[in-house]
């Protein structure tokens, strides 16, 4: 597992280790993680990981992005089980 802040380094171990999966907080100070989902989406080497979104956000405030359906969405505050649940269910569909 590795944690980063910073798009570039991001996008620098995106491309080096080519991560099973990416989970991101969807409001960070120093990224903004709908423009993280664009980035990977875009760049034919990291497309197709699978992205879980956590968010402060309410839904009718998601309402407006282009977030893939596919996405699945943990809004704050929720419980580790229900992202254990998620990370499972992207592994199983892989299998």
């Amino acid at each position: 597992m590795r944690v980063t802040v910073d798009e570039a380094e991001l996008h620098k171990i995106a491309l080096a280790e080519r991560p099973d999966l990416v989970i991101i907080d969807l409001r960070m100070s120093e990224m903004s993680g709908h423009h993280i989902i664009s980035m990977l989406d875009m760049h034919s080497d990291l497309s197709g990981i699978p992205v879980i979104i956590t968010t402060g956000a309410s839904r009718g405030e998601l309402s407006g992005m282009d977030i893939p359906k596919e996405t699945p969405v943990l809004y704050k505050p929720f419980k580790l089980a229900e992202l254990s649940a998620e990370v499972e269910k992207i592994f199983e569909s892989r299998s």
